[in-house]
């Protein structure tokens, strides 16, 4: 994977971002940072990991089903339908992800308890959007006189909380989401490994590419593209830019623009501070947003995921029209992609945004497991470097709040 950045800093602000990364380190070497208590993400990819892995892929052998239903939302279910999407995976169906009668009808319909499996992701069990449809489902599979204990997983907290209570009571399979790793630093763990791995994600890969990045992280702290995007991310929010369009060129790859918006929004955006982030997909958003970003108000970057080959050979056929295209017959569809990236690259930093771009060779499962866990590094150092805990999200009770006084 290559990293670039566009932007060049004055030597007064790489000193300022240097001093400012060095107390940030010291913070997590000496387990003062706020938060430490939610960093369990960091050495996860270890042999933690591994035996999650196993443990998961054990299970999912005993399970005879034709689909996966997983009910879950934000950091439970983000991180999995992203990278079943980017993979291009089926066979996984996404419910408990909000408050619409009609999806929630949608997926009663297609759901057969004979024949389907259910995984429920819940911390608590009382995520009022996964509780609601898991009631559903569970009304279904009981009115066909399913066997809860073979016909559906959960992943909880693993101590205690409502949805740990009646696993236990009804003899659920239960897996544990880590104590110490909050939602959207999960996806890594069983929340996103048992959706992934009943998909038929090779977990090996993933986890290689998890590691691979924690090495690099630990090889050289200061040193590394998950700090590299960091420091990137801080020069520029100190001269004034306030949004972030996270941009990707495969429709595939969309989703994890959702993930990654989750996971900086929710860690940076409190007590005034963060950076607004937000996700187009190229080149279909450039003819709708492209005037925009070209010719907008300069207070925003961007950064692109860009993958070199999508695995198609798809070429562009010879044909008697008179549609523009002569002079690219013949042409692979990835290398007109290349010149949209690169070309649209060009003419956005000629037009003073500022870009980032990670470029990785072809985007498999080796690479999800190594983006991940940069991001995920990316964005603790970034919230760190805005002086906000990355790992706490007080502003979430608001609407919950005011939502249960209307109930």
């Amino acid at each position: 994977m290559d990293f670039r950045s566009s932007h060049t800093f004055d030597e007064c602000k790489r000193n300022e971002g240097k001093k400012s990364l060095d107390l940030v380190l010291d913070g997590l070497k000496k387990g003062s940072a706020p938060g430490m208590e939610w960093t369990g993400w960091i050495d996860y990819p270890d042999e933690k990991m591994a035996e999650d892995i196993r443990e998961v892929t054990a299970h999912i052998e005993t399970i005879e089903a034709r689909d996966l239903y997983v009910l879950g939302i934000g950091g439970s279910y983000l991180g999995a339908y992203a990278a079943i999407c980017a993979l291009e995976k089926e066979g996984v169906h996404f419910y408990g992800n909000s408050f619409s009668a009609r999806d929630l009808e949608r997926g009663l319909r297609a759901y057969d308890p004979k024949k389907d499996h259910v995984v429920v992701i819940s911390k608590s069990g009382s995520t009022r959007e996964t509780a609601m449809a898991f009631r559903f489902f569970l009304e279904k599979a009981e009115a066909a006189g399913a066997d809860l204990s073979k016909s559906v997983t959960a992943i909880t907290d693993g101590k205690k909380g409502k949805l740990h209570d009646f696993a236990e009571a009804k003899k659920i399979r239960r897996f544990v989401v880590p104590e110490d790793m909050g939602g959207r630093y999960s996806v890594l763990s069983p929340v996103g490994l048992f959706p992934m791995a009943f998909a038929g994600v090779d977990l090996e890969a993933l986890m290689k590419g998890a590691r691979d990045a924690k090495d690099a992280v630990a090889r050289d702290p200061k040193n590394n593209r998950a700090v590299d995007y960091a420091l990137a991310r801080h020069g520029l929010r100190s001269e004034g830019k306030v949004a972030e369009i996270f941009a990707t060129y495969e429709p595939r790859l969309a989703p994890l623009g959702r993930w990654w918006q989750q996971l900086f929004g929710e860690s940076e955006g409190k007590e005034g501070k963060g950076i607004l982030p937000l996700t187009l997909t190229y080149s279909t958003d450039l003819h709708a947003m492209g005037q925009w970003v070209q010719e907008g108000p300069r207070n925003f970057f961007e950064t692109v995921l860009y993958a070199e080959r999508s695995g198609s050979d798809l070429k562009i056929p010879a044909m008697a029209m008179d549609d523009g295209l002569d002079s690219i017959e013949g042409v692979a569809v990835d290398d007109v992609n290349r010149a949209a990236f690169e070309g649209t690259r060009a003419a956005h930093e000629a037009g003073n945004v500022p870009t980032i771009s990670f470029v990785y060779d072809a985007f498999d499962a080796y690479a999800l497991g190594e983006f991940f866990y940069t991001m995920e590094y990316a964005c603790a150092i970034s919230a760190y470097f805005q002086g906000v805990n990355p790992f706490d999200q007080p502003g979430v009770e608001a609407y919950k709040k005011a939502m249960k006084e209307r109930l």
